[in-house]
């Protein structure tokens, strides 16, 4: 009975290490993510090349994603496979040998990630899932963000819209060029 309770353990530690370890020593190249206005929404479309930098093959990766989103799609690029994820949170975690892809060391995968936010967001939030050589933010054509040698788990927010003053308004200028007048 000890040796099975040992043995149990045993197999539970390794597991667990290897769970941990899954997504380990990868790194983003290059992540460009443009975000323009739509009919839905604010359409957000991120293409992100992963690099695996260790000394074992991976076998899933992670996405940060804002809350608040619809019609999240994840694809790998070369094989045009579209990437089911397990959701935790803002995490998307894909499982990379549910679909016999897997990141030895050395290789590369390209990402496309795309989903809507509200009309109303106001912020575009981003955690990097890796550590980011180059990174882009563009939105509606405007360069919003440049960023070089990002490390893993930085956070950033954008005002994607900055809130202005109205003009005065006719009324007010009438009223105001009438009391000039009178009071001259």
């Amino acid at each position: 009975m000890k040796k099975i309770l040992i043995f149990t353990f045993i197999i539970v530690a390794l597991s667990a290490s290897v769970i941990q370890a899954s997504d380990i020593g990868l790194n983003s190249t290059q992540h460009n993510i443009v975000v323009s206005t739509s009919d839905s929404g604010l359409l957000v479309e991120e293409s992100i090349s992963v690099t695996n930098s260790g000394y074992e093959n991976v076998t899933s990766i992670k996405f940060w994603i804002q809350q608040d989103v619809t019609d999240v799609e994840i694809y790998e690029v070369e094989s045009g496979k579209q990437l089911t994820p397990i959701v935790t949170e803002r995490i998307r975690e894909c499982n990379l040998s549910k679909y016999n892809m897997s990141l030895s060391p050395g290789e590369s995968l390209d990402f496309k990630l795309s989903y809507i936010l509200p009309t109303d967001t106001e912020n575009f939030e981003k955690r990097l899932s890796y550590s980011t050589d180059i990174l882009s933010v563009t939105f509606n054509d405007r360069k919003l963000y440049d960023l070089e040698d990002g490390q893993s788990n930085q956070f950033f927010s954008l005002i994607l819209y900055r809130p202005t003053t109205a003009p005065l308004d006719l009324t007010y200028i009438i009223i105001i060029f009438i009391l000039i007048v009178l009071i001259i």
